[in-house]
């Protein structure tokens, strides 16, 4: 039984389907914003053979998957010899599956070469070998080295000035939405992904509780302040805003973003409103809805 790669439904980075836009609007694409490659991370599935399984999961079991930049789909057009990250697979909660995710780069300048405003996309490879146990050079021609094409990611596009954009990493303590979490070995992956929407607006809120003494005197025995931000995003497809509405109500959502100079953990709050065309119901619509600043560490106790 050969091994099956296949990506969360959820997930912002999806191999073997469609490019985000909508079927009644074939030329319409929409590129996510990457300025560094480290802005992605992401979910693979891999189920299959347990000998091939296991070999995944030793990282030197002559069996691996590598990830590299491409400006084309097209299997006969693709440069694997710059890839630019190994993926590594853990087992979850089941013994029959394990997670792939991207746990070191491999140092490749192929990102660094695409211009500013280029689209490309993100191409998966399975690498076999049988001379030694780690993984050789792919550039070149090595004795018993055997390269495939696997597939091809949606659409991204390298975008320099990160202005009026956000860099979300998210994940929960569980599997959910989805995803895999589950078990030791997946307790630090996050999904990673940066984003067209910014923070904007913060506004501050306190929880008071005073106490009046006999003499009218009025005496504060604690505050507790909070911060709400609003979000906005551009305008994104309705695959798009669905996938960010579902990476929000994970347990853990770290946002950076420099419009603001907001660097923290959220929590969504209230509900995800986007503002569609009702008219010409166009397939893009901008967002906005508001997140709160966790742990706001602003509390004044006065009580012992």
């Amino acid at each position: 039984m050969a091994t099956n790669i296949s990506s969360p439904n959820n997930s912002f980075v999806n191999f073997n389907v469609d490019q985000y836009g909508q079927s009644c609007v074939p030329d319409l694409t929409v590129c996510l914003p990457v300025s560094a490659i480290s802005d992605v991370n992401f979910q693979v599935i891999a189920t299959g053979d347990a000998g091939d399984l296991n070999n995944l999961e030793s990282s030197i079991g002559g069996i691996g998957y590598v990830v590299a930049v491409c400006k084309t789909c097209e299997a006969n057009a693709l440069d694997v010899c710059n890839y630019i990250a190994r993926l590594t697979f853990k087992m979850g909660n089941s013994e029959i599956e394990r997670i792939g995710f991207i746990e070191e780069f491999s140092g490749s300048d192929a990102f660094d070469d695409l211009n500013d405003e280029e689209c490309f996309y993100l191409c998966l490879y399975k690498v076999t070998w049988t001379l030694g146990n780690a993984m050789p050079s792919l550039c070149g021609s090595t004795p018993g080295l055997t390269i495939t094409y696997v597939s091809c990611s949606n659409c991204f596009i390298k975008q320099e000035d990160t202005c009026k954009t956000s860099l979300i990493k998210y994940r929960s303590n569980e599997d959910s939405m989805g995803f895999r979490y589950g078990g030791a070995n997946l307790a630090n992956v996050y999904n990673i992904i940066r984003l067209p929407m910014y923070l904007k607006q913060p506004q501050y809120s306190s929880t008071r509780n005073v106490y009046r003494k006999s003499d009218g005197t009025l005496v504060k025995l604690s505050a507790i302040m909070t911060e709400v931000w609003i979000a906005d995003t551009d305008y994104l497809t309705k695959d798009i805003h669905k996938k960010l509405a579902i990476a929000l109500e994970h347990d853990s959502v770290h946002i950076v973003s420099e419009d603001s100079d907001f660097d923290g953990f959220v929590m969504f709050e209230d509900s995800y409103d986007i503002n569609y065309q009702d008219f010409l119901d166009y397939p893009t619509a901008r967002a906005k809805f508001k997140l709160k600043t966790t742990p706001l560490d602003l509390t004044n106790s006065n009580c012992s």
